[in-house]
């Protein structure tokens, strides 16, 4: 049984949250990472908040074998609603984490080491934050 709950955003419209089915199970194309960069940017400056994004290289994943998918789901399982995880390059994932200063991006990173480590090896390779 799939767990919805009610949510009720500030203008007082009621939407529901489907738990098992979240944007966090698939990859946003790069012209989507693009935007959602910038609209990050913009929101950052707007508001005076950092945010970062860490860079995951998977060249050497073995895309055939659904090794991607999983991957994906390790990722969303420890990422928040928030976050957005998409095609930075040919070769790497991005993942974008508004609200969310360097200190904090690396423990992030530091977590998702632990949990990919176990399952797929991948390298996180940079953490970038804005505005540094």
């Amino acid at each position: 049984m799939k767990n919805i709950f009610r949510s009720k955003p500030l203008n007082n419209s009621v939407i529901f949250i489907d738990e098992s089915s979240t944007q966090k199970d698939r990859l946003q194309t790069f012209s989507d990472m693009k935007k959602i960069i910038l609209r990050e940017r913009a929101r950052s400056d707007r508001h005076n908040h950092e945010f970062s994004i860490i860079v995951i290289d998977i060249e050497k994943f073995d895309q055939e074998n659904g090794v991607l998918d999983h991957f994906v789901q390790i990722l969303g399982s420890r990422l928040r609603m928030i976050d957005e995880i998409g095609w930075y390059d040919k070769n790497q994932i991005a993942i974008v984490l508004p609200y969310t200063p360097p200190e904090d991006a690396v423990q992030v990173s530091e977590d998702l080491t632990k949990m990919i480590d176990a399952a797929i090896p991948a390298q996180l390779s940079k953490i970038l934050s804005y505005p540094s």
